[in-house]
């Protein structure tokens, strides 16, 4: 990552979650060539299950992202430095990005992948079946927060990719990220694991716990 995205990496965490967080992320990341460890809290929305609460769209139109449309692809970078040059080469390989637009203003969006899916944060790669997704990234801008739209914008998503085949939607977060929780929790989805990431010198480790033992049909 360039000096410049990780400035503002920092700068974006510090706005989202204050200094205390900032400074543990800062020092993870420095040390992070011969240590790391990192928990992942994953989440889980059976789609074939899902029924719409309500059609209110609250005044944005929604639509996917076209590969050549430059202008917004430019909004999504700058909202998420950690997909600066990527958002091309997910389109490319199959992945949509599923937009919250307030006229010509990316208010929000979604990525979502398929298949064989990568997850930096904690090193891993999971192959996923046919009729499941992987909720990648999802973003709503600062100046929209506060105003539902992420709710709008997950329930949107979840009825698109429900028409097209896919009964099993899963998320994960990082466990301190309570707004990504509790939003997650909000419009239906079951925390069903953990996998803890750890990495010593040249030793990588991932184990997996899970949080629920209710959810029988896997």
């Amino acid at each position: 990552m360039s000096t410049s995205l990780a400035i503002k990496k920092i700068l974006r965490n510090y706005r989202d979650y204050g200094l205390g967080v900032t400074l543990g992320k800062t020092t993870q990341r420095l040390v992070s060539f011969v240590f790391e460890a990192r928990t992942y809290r994953i989440y889980r929305i059976h789609l074939d299950r899902y029924k719409p609460e309500n059609t209110d769209r609250g005044g944005f139109t929604f639509s996917l992202l076209d590969w050549s449309d430059e202008k917004t692809i430019s909004q999504i970078e700058n909202m998420e430095e950690w997909l600066s040059g990527k958002i091309h080469e997910k389109l490319l390989s199959g992945s949509i990005c599923f937009l919250a637009l307030d006229g010509d203003r990316l208010a929000g969006f979604n990525l979502v992948s398929f298949g064989s899916v990568d997850m930096p944060i904690i090193r891993m790669t999971r192959k996923f079946r046919p009729n499941e997704a992987w909720s990648e990234q999802i973003t709503v801008s600062r100046d929209y927060r506060g105003r539902g739209l992420a709710t709008i914008l997950r329930r949107s998503v979840f009825v698109f990719l429900k028409e097209r085949g896919i009964t099993k939607f899963y998320g994960g977060t990082l466990p301190l990220n309570t707004a990504n929780r509790k939003l997650s929790k909000k419009v239906g989805f079951q925390e069903i694991a953990d996998i803890r990431y750890r990495h010593v010198l040249n030793r990588r480790t991932w184990t997996y716990n899970r949080v629920i033992e209710n959810d029988k049909k896997n």
